[in-house]
This record gives structure tokens, C-alpha cells and sequence, in this order.
């Protein structure tokens, strides 16, 4: 994680270990530890910064390991937009956009962990695109193994029985399965 925001406080209480500063300085060359890093989410409002970002990252994690999401709406669908091969993979859908999802923080939004109940059978896929403005947005599953499945469109995205699902909601949303939520910080 690389910030210095409340969500980088929390990270450390936490032990997770963060990095504050330019991601693509050479100072960070030197001080992070990339074999510990597994998976890189660009999250700006600059979808070139993204793209750059990811581009620098993705031949040491993999591109398959690199996401970012769409800096807006208004970049979807646009010839001039930046190369799919030279940015990292959509991560969640194309109206998640960096300004929509900041809009759903200041409204509150969080993070729920839910655990898809073994009995459950074959969990029901989210969809890749939510169809409201204010539908739940599955971002990940964490599977038994430790592994991680980010919700990439077009990817057939679908958490299994046992997974935790992470997801992005509303404060008084309520998981469709009977597993109890747990709001994360």
C-alpha cells in the first residue's frame, strides 16, 4: 500500500506493512521489498499514472498481478484511451470509476468481509457490471488457500463455497447469503 491516509493508519495497526511515497522514485527502488508483493492496485485519479504504475510493475508481478481502475466515465469506449497492453486489468467493472467510488466513500461506503458458507452449494456470481448506482460491488474473494481472485470483468468472477468475499457497499448493507458481514476499516 503506498499513501498516507487514514486507510494507511489502519493498515498499520493492523501489520500490514505500507510504503508512503512516490511509488516510482528511485528512493522506493531501494527501500521496498517487491518479493513480498504480490499484487498491485493502482487507485488514482489519473488513469496515465495508473497506467504507468502498472506498466513499471507488471514484468516483476505480472501483468495478470497488475489492476487499475477507470479514472472516469467519461474514458470509457474512447479511441485515444491508453492501450489495454500498456495498463493494468480493470479491476471491478467499467462504472466503478475512481470519481464514483470516491462519491460512495463520502457517502459512507465500506469494506465487508462475508464467508460463503460451505452447506451453501455453488455460490451465485456477482454480476460484472452492477446493474444500480447503488448495488453492492464485489472486489475480491479470498479462497481457503490464501489466494486472491480480484473481480476482473470478463474473467467469470465467482466465489466458491469457503471464500471470503470482499466487498464495497453501502454502511447498512446486508450480505444476500446467511454468513454475517464484517465491516473491515
Amino acid at each position: 500500500m503506498a499513501g498516507g491516509d487514514r486507510a494507511g493508519d489502519a493498515a498499520r495497526r493492523t501489520g500490514i506493512p505500507i510504503y508512503f511515497g512516490e511509488i516510482l522514485s528511485e528512493p522506493m527502488e531501494h527501500r521496498l521489498d517487491l518479493t513480498a508483493i504480490r499484487y498491485l492496485v493502482a487507485a488514482t485519479d489519473n488513469d496515465a499514472y495508473n497506467a504507468l504504475v502498472c506498466t513499471s510493475f507488471a514484468h516483476e508481478l505480472g501483468r495478470s498481478s497488475v489492476f487499475q481502475l477507470q479514472a472516469s466515465a467519461a474514458g470509457k469506449g474512447d479511441p485515444e484511451d491508453i492501450n489495454v497492453t500498456l495498463r493494468g486489468r480493470r479491476l471491478i467493472g467499467s462504472d466503478a470509476t475512481f470519481d464514483e467510488l470516491l462519491r460512495r466513500v463520502y457517502a459512507g461506503w465500506r469494506f465487508f468481509a462475508t464467508r460463503i458458507p460451505e452447506e451453501a452449494g455453488e455460490a451465485p456470481a456477482p454480476p460484472a457490471e452492477p446493474a444500480a448506482a447503488g448495488a453492492a460491488l464485489p472486489v475480491l474473494a479470498i479462497r481457503a488457500t490464501g489466494e486472491i481472485a480480484f473481480n476482473v470483468p470478463d474473467t467469470g468472477f465467482a466465489p466458491k463455497p469457503g471464500d471470503v468475499l470482499i466487498t464495497f457497499a453501502p454502511k447498512d448493507w446486508a450480505p444476500p447469503a446467511a454468513a454475517p458481514a464484517q465491516e473491515q476499516p
